[in-house]
C-alpha cells in the first residue's frame, strides 16, 4: 500500500493533520534560523565593543554597534546613548531595551507549541469518528440478512481510526521536542544578553557607583 492510499484510508482528518505539520515545520525553521546566536549577539563584536569602551572611543564603540543587525547591539546602543545617566536609569534603559528583543525572539514559539498540542487532538477526532464508522457499518450489517458484519465491512472505519491517530502522534511529538528545545534556546539568548549587557554597564558607570 502506498502512502498515499494509506493517507486516503485516514479520512477527511488527514488534511489538518497534514497541514499543521507543514505549519509546524515551517515555523521551526524560521525559529532556528532566526535564533542563530550569530543574529542575537555577536560575541567578537561585544568583545571589540568593550575594548572600545575600555579606551572611552565611544563614538567608535556606537560605529561597530549601528554597523551589525543583532539583538545584542540594539541594546548596547541604548545603554551608549545613556551613558551619561546614573547606573540606575542606565540599567533600566537597557532592561527597557531588552524586554523588546525577547517577542521578536519568542515570537512563533507557542505556535509550535500549539501545533503539538492540536495535532493529537485531530488524531483522537480521527479515533472517534472512525469507531463511529465502525459501528455504524456493524448496525448496518447485523440488521442485513446475514445478521452479523465482517470484519471486512468494519476494516475502513478501523483504518481510519488508527491512522489518524497515528498521524496525529507523528506531528506531535517531533513538534513537541522542537518547542521544547526552541524555548531552551531562546531562555539561553536571553541570559546571554543579559550577561554582555551587564559588562557594557560595568564599563559605562564608575565602579564605585552604587546601584541604589
Amino acid at each position: 500500500m502506498s502512502v498515499l492510499e494509506l493517507l486516503e484510508k485516514g479520512g477527511v482528518l488527514m488534511i489538518p493533520i497534514g497541514v499543521l505539520s507543514l505549519v509546524a515545520a515551517t515555523l521551526v525553521i524560521e525559529r532556528l534560523w532566526v535564533l542563530r546566536l550569530d543574529r542575537v549577539a555577536r560575541l567578537e563584536v561585544h568583545q571589540r565593543v568593550l575594548k572600545q569602551l575600555r579606551r572611552g572611543d565611544y563614538e567608535t564603540a556606537e560605529h561597530l554597534c549601528v554597523q551589525e543587525e543583532t539583538a545584542l547591539c540594539r541594546i548596547t546602543l541604548v545603554a551608549l546613548r545613556n551613558r551619561h545617566r546614573s547606573r540606575v536609569e542606565l540599567r533600566e534603559s537597557v532592561e527597557n531595551a531588552g524586554s523588546l528583543e525577547i517577542p521578536w525572539m519568542s515570537r512563533f514559539v507557542e505556535g509550535i507549541g500549539t501545533v503539538a498540542t492540536v495535532a493529537p487532538l485531530l488524531g483522537l477526532l480521527g479515533t472517534v469518528t472512525g469507531m463511529i464508522k465502525v459501528f455504524k457499518d456493524f448496525e448496518v450489517a447485523a440488521g442485513g440478512p446475514e445478521g452479523y458484519a465482517s470484519m471486512g465491512q468494519l476494516a475502513g472505519g478501523i483504518w481510519e481510526a488508527l491512522i489518524t491517530t497515528g498521524a496525529g502522534l507523528t506531528v506531535a511529538i517531533p513538534a513537541y521536542l522542537a518547542f521544547r528545545w526552541i524555548d531552551g534556546t531562546v531562555e539561553r539568548r536571553v541570559q546571554v544578553l543579559q550577561e554582555c549587557s551587564s559588562e557594557i554597564i560595568d564599563e559605562l558607570t564608575d565602579d564605585t557607583e552604587s546601584d541604589e
